[in-house]
């Protein structure tokens, strides 16, 4: 019997769509607390909005920052 194919959401399919057009940035924490850490990344590179910022925490953790006009957002 064939396994069944789950579906997919047409909303999150359209959000992964626009996300491709936003600039990403990736780095590493260091002593920092992950927020932190992206918030001294935005000032020292003058980044504008848009962005996804891709803060690796370890090995296992990355926290995912969006840059918008009002802020910065996880």
């Amino acid at each position: 019997m064939s396994k069944k194919r789950k579906r997919v959401s047409r909303r999150r399919l359209a959000g992964q769509r626009v996300l491709s057009y936003v600039p990403s940035f990736h780095l590493e924490t260091g002593e920092l607390k992950p927020v932190t850490a992206a918030r001294h990344y935005i000032a020292s590179q003058e980044l504008k909005p848009p962005a996804l910022i891709n803060v690796r925490r370890n090995e296992h953790t990355t926290d995912r920052f969006f840059l918008a006009e009002k802020g910065v957002f996880s």
